[in-house]
């Protein structure tokens, strides 16, 4: 009884302590972010009351409902406080970092500052995961997924919450790859080594048009988009269709390309105010906007490059091979492939092949 009645003391004693650490008050605390809607007041009072018996599993979700219900920094700050108690540091301190640019919004500098303060503080207690890529292969689109989220971060480490995880690595036409991996606490660093995807044997291949050998990933003439009575690339010559699909990939090539590019600038703009390790970033400097840019940016590339490239280069392939049969030569002395390489520190789309 003594030590349910200690443990209990304990708990609330650490509440306090937490509130006390944001320079609130937990008894004056709900007036200061009283909300307007009842549904997210009634969730903040339920877990501030679950934050002060120390029950922060049951307190954690309930500040998320109210915060949901009707976003305010002080909700942020304490809901961020209530996962730097469970141990979930990264989240904790993405949390602070956006609890002082909602204060800014609100013009509540008190809450603003203490959501800098906090998150510095935090910064140098968080652990990393490095994620190193597969040498990139021409025509594979790899997806990468930790804990079930996309992820667009490769070759630098990035925060997360210590614990175990679990990382997914598929493409189409390939094995699909999982690893469990644990981070520890305090700083911990993990690097882990996608491996290349191994050929899955049981996926069906594409068909083969029947007398006729496919150069992929070349549309033979007569058998590509747009075949029929009027596209005179079934009889020989240049049909419509090459033009129609190299255009296309063109375009979406130059938007990657683009793309690319303003993930460059975001990656620099980040080291150059937060250093390579990207933890040291000034308190004014909005990291989460060129982080956001960076990703978009990363993802946006990956997901235009390669079915551009691909495109332009059946749209060539198409003018070549029409061009050629044509003029009587032989269609299979030209074969065209794509060339990509992609990666967290350059990428390239081109095309290869012999004419």
């Amino acid at each position: 009884m003594k030590r349910t009645i200690r443990a209990r003391l304990a708990a609330r004693l650490a509440a306090r302590l937490a509130a006390s650490a944001l320079g609130l008050s937990v008894l004056g605390f709900a007036p200061v972010v009283l909300a307007g809607n009842p549904e997210a007041e009634s969730a903040f009072q339920a877990g501030l009351d679950a934050m002060q018996k120390g029950d922060f599993k049951a307190a954690c979700p309930l500040l998320e409902a109210s915060q949901k219900a009707e976003a305010r920094s002080g909700t942020l700050l304490l809901l961020a406080s209530c996962h730097e108690q469970q141990g979930l540091t990264a989240t904790a301190w993405t949390e602070y970092k956006d609890a002082f640019k909602l204060a800014d919004s609100e013009n509540r500098k008190d809450n603003a500052q203490k959501g800098r303060d906090l998150a510095a503080a935090l910064a140098p207690k968080l652990s990393h995961l490095r994620l190193d890529p597969p040498p990139p292969e021409a025509g594979v689109v790899l997806a990468v997924t930790l804990d079930g989220r996309p992820v667009f971060t490769f070759g630098i480490p990035f925060a997360v919450d210590p614990g175990d995880h679990a990382l997914a690595a598929s493409a189409p036409g390939r094995v699909a790859w999982t690893k469990s991996v644990t981070v520890g606490k305090e700083g911990d660093q993990q690097t882990v080594a996608i491996p290349a995807l191994a050929v899955d044997a049981a996926a069906k291949p594409a068909p083969e048009p029947a007398g006729g050998k496919v150069i992929a990933p070349t549309p033979t003439p007569g058998a590509g988009p747009g075949a029929g009575p009027d596209d005179d690339s079934s009889g020989g010559g240049i049909g419509v269709w090459p033009w129609v699909v190299g255009v296309t990939g063109l375009a979406m090539t130059t938007v990657a390309v683009i793309a690319r590019v303003g993930q460059g600038k975001a990656a620099s703009t980040i080291e150059e105010n937060c250093g390579a390790d990207r933890q040291s970033c000034p308190p004014d400097y909005n990291f989460d906007g060129d982080y956001r840019s960076e990703r978009t940016s990363f993802a946006v590339f990956l997901g235009l490059g390669i079915p551009g490239v691909v495109a332009l280069t059946a749209g060539i392939a198409g003018i070549v091979v029409g061009a050629t049969s044509s003029g009587g030569e032989p269609a299979e002395s030209t074969a065209l492939a794509p060339v990509v390489s992609l990666g967290p520190d350059g990428g390239v789309v081109g095309l290869g092949g012999r004419f």
